[in-house]
């Protein structure tokens, strides 16, 4: 609660304001359709790739790792 004064005071609304924009967010959203489209989209991605390698679930750690270093000049 008191993290919707200190933004409602910020954005100079009332709290009740905060709450009906909020609701009024989450609907449209749902009604197109987006509300957990992330998670259905990361979840239909996965086994899409192959890397070649048949370790990677037991070495994922070491290759992310890998993908991040950044070389040395």
């Amino acid at each position: 609660m008191l993290r919707l004064r200190a933004l409602a005071a910020e954005r100079g609304v009332s709290i009740s304001e905060l709450v009906r924009n909020g609701v009024d967010h989450l609907l449209s959203h749902a009604e197109r359709g987006e509300h957990g489209g992330r998670a259905q989209r990361a979840i239909a991605a996965a086994g899409r790739f192959h890397s070649g390698r048949a370790d990677v679930a037991r070495r994922h750690d070491t290759y992310l790792a890998a993908a991040y270093e950044t070389p040395e000049e």
